[in-house]
């Protein structure tokens, strides 16, 4: 299953769009309020993946969400680990240590991280073999 997303939505609509006078180019006369970005790992040593003929699919709450895929949609999301842990109430360390792979929390913190993460704008699917994260964040002036 895939998400619409609120700026896609009112990209589709002309909101968010200077209106130019001449009728020239929209893409140079739209402002954008969002950036996305996609980031997929495979699972094991597998070759890359051809999307084209994938299913895409929500990665079940219940399914373990790996700290390499934590760290990427944290970035994605442009959040610090400071950032991070004031957000999700989890300590910096333990952040850390669970993106490095030291340390596999237990179930009650990864999903404080997960939906911490959520609620920042990350989603996170399945597409066969690989786990991935899709991560819609406001464009902030100054910020890419």
């Amino acid at each position: 299953m895939v998400h619409s997303h609120p700026e896609r939505s009112e990209q589709a609509k002309g909101a968010g769009a200077d209106e130019h006078p001449h009728g020239g180019d929209p893409a140079r006369s739209t402002k954008w309020n969002y950036t996305t970005g996609v980031k997929l790992y495979h699972r094991g040593n597998k070759s890359p993946l051809d999307l084209s003929l994938l299913t895409v699919n929500e990665l079940p709450a219940e399914e373990r969400l790996p700290g390499i895929v934590c760290q990427a949609a944290r970035d994605l999301l442009g959040l610090t680990q400071q950032d991070f842990a004031r957000l999700s109430d989890v300590s910096k360390k333990t952040i850390n240590d669970y993106e490095n792979q030291k340390l596999e929390p237990g179930r009650r913190i990864l999903r404080a991280l997960r939906e911490t993460l959520e609620r920042e704008g990350a989603r996170f699917y399945v597409l066969g073999d690989a786990i991935g994260v899709v991560a819609s964040r406001a464009c902030v002036p100054g910020r890419g």
